[in-house]
């Protein structure tokens, strides 16, 4: 059932019970984020204090009886204590950073799986980044890179699958949802097929087209899935014309690897060769505000 009426003006049905379910998740989800960004605030501002009492103690004692073995030694260990700290605090302040921007669109899609073999299916809300309930430890909501949340790109409802670390999974995606959600408050959902889909496009860019490139992430093509998510060229060509989304599916890609290839790949070991300097501009915070480090960016 699509939220849209007839002529795609506006949407519906905001007082459904459908509409009501949703609602109630999304504020639970929206209390779950600003919970935990007070923590982390509180967090990022402990490690931020003992960082910069261990750069004072240093100041005024370390670096004015340095003479003897031990007294290097005991510096050494000081500063490598403070840059432990400080590197605290940059992975805390990071994640208070991405759970204010969560806070205002913790997702924008939703679908529904059932595998083959189990009677009962289970529900997906799809997001920028993962949130865990503090309680019970399951998602409440998926990064969208994460490899079931290919299915939302990838499938209408009907027969779907993915690829994990525990092989290929099928089954039934028996639901597939999109929302528009501003400011933390639901503005509009539908239940979607591929014409819808393109509407949903239009309505999103036209709603954050001040927000640099991050929302395309929630409209996201089939074909630009596939090559975002490709694991299994070395070397891998995309082209299209103007305006078919090649630079987005490049950063988007970026993202992509960053999450899961953290062990072996940086984002300073990632060099980005765009056309102007004026596009590097408008592409400079994408991987930003897609939770990652932001890469080199240079022209030809």
């Amino acid at each position: 059932k699509s939220f849209f009426n007839q002529e795609g003006s506006g949407f519906l049905d905001n007082k459904s019970a459908i509409w009501q379910v949703e609602s109630e998740y999304l504020g639970r989800v929206v209390r779950i984020v600003l919970e935990q960004i007070a923590i982390a605030e509180s967090k990022a501002q402990d490690r931020l204090t003992d960082a910069t009492l261990e750069r004072q103690w240093m100041f005024e004692n370390a670096t004015h009886r340095v003479g003897l073995d031990d007294d290097w030694a005991e510096l050494m260990f000081q500063i490598r204590d403070t840059h432990r700290r400080e590197q605290e605090y940059d992975l805390v302040q990071k994640k208070a950073d991405r759970l204010h921007l969560m806070a205002a669109t913790p997702f924008f899609g939703r679908f529904d799986f059932r595998e083959h073999g189990y009677a009962l299916g289970e529900v997906f809300y799809v997001g920028l980044y993962s949130l865990t309930d503090p309680d019970s430890g399951s998602f409440l909501v998926c990064d969208w890179r994460a490899p079931v949340c290919s299915m939302y790109y990838d499938y209408e409802p009907g027969l779907a699958g993915y690829h994990c670390q525990a092989g290929a999974i099928s089954g039934e995606l028996t639901l597939k949802r999109q929302f528009v959600i501003k400011n933390g408050l639901l503005k509009g959902m539908f239940d979607s097929n591929l014409h819808i889909a393109d509407r949903f496009l239009q309505d999103v860019l036209a709603q954050n087209a001040g927000q640099k490139m991050h929302a395309i992430v929630a409209s996201i093509q089939r074909e630009q899935n596939a090559a975002i998510r490709d694991d299994k060229h070395d070397i891998l060509v995309v082209q299209g014309a103007a305006g078919s989304g090649k630079t987005s599916v490049a950063l988007q890609r970026a993202a992509y690897l960053l999450y899961h290839r953290r062990a072996e790949l940086k984002a300073h070991q990632i060099v980005a060769f765009l056309p102007t300097y004026l596009l590097t501009e408008y592409t400079s915070g994408v991987l930003p505000e897609l939770g990652e480090e932001n890469i080199r960016q240079t022209t030809f």
